[in-house]
């Protein structure tokens, strides 16, 4: 009897795990960004697919904040409805997402440090698409320097800053007399 019960918890949970399956065990694909001829910067992954529910999973990973990512899905008939979804540490976290429009294609443009999580999808039948993920090249800003260097302030440094001392100066002389006469007055 035990064993009959123990096969039967078993066969439930093999057979039963398909119907109860959460889809964040579905499989999701590694894409490889690589460069292209006649591309200025950065590197791209093209992938076609057919999307339905619960949706074709995607990500990328070693993406560093100073690169921009942009991320495209093409129906590829118009009027076609898909659905794309970004995430970042979970596939049930949700950073953004859009759907395609009447022109067929959407784009989600991001900064993130790590590892980015894409997934489509489309209510009803499966829909064919195009999904072009690119990752550019670190954009490292110009920045001014803060401080000024030790040999430019001996230099001559800020006419600015010259005018404020001799203020400050013209200004502790002008007490000065005035409470010198007070003084002398008395």
């Amino acid at each position: 009897m035990n064993r009959i019960f123990a096969l039967t918890i078993l066969a439930f949970l093999v057979l039963g795990r398909g119907a109860f399956a959460d889809d964040a065990d579905a499989p999701a694909f590694k894409l490889e960004l690589k460069p292209q001829p006649g591309l200025p910067n950065g590197k791209v992954a093209t992938i076609q697919g057919t999307g339905g529910l619960p949706g074709d999973k995607f990500f990328i990973e070693s993406v560093g904040v100073l690169q921009p990512v942009v991320i495209t899905l093409i129906a590829k008939k118009k009027g076609d409805v898909l659905h794309l979804v970004t995430g970042k540490q979970r596939w049930d976290e949700t950073i953004d997402k859009a759907d395609t429009g009447a022109d067929g294609q959407v784009t989600i443009k991001l900064r993130t440090q790590g590892e980015v999580r894409m997934t489509v999808s489309a209510d009803g039948d499966p829909k064919p698409y195009y999904l072009v993920v690119w990752a550019g090249d670190e954009v490292k800003p110009d920045f001014a320097p803060v401080f000024t260097p030790m040999n430019a302030a001996a230099a001559g440094g800020s006419s600015t800053g010259s005018i404020v001392i001799a203020g400050i100066i013209g200004l502790l002389i002008v007490i000065l007399v005035v409470w010198l006469k007070k003084r002398g007055a008395k």
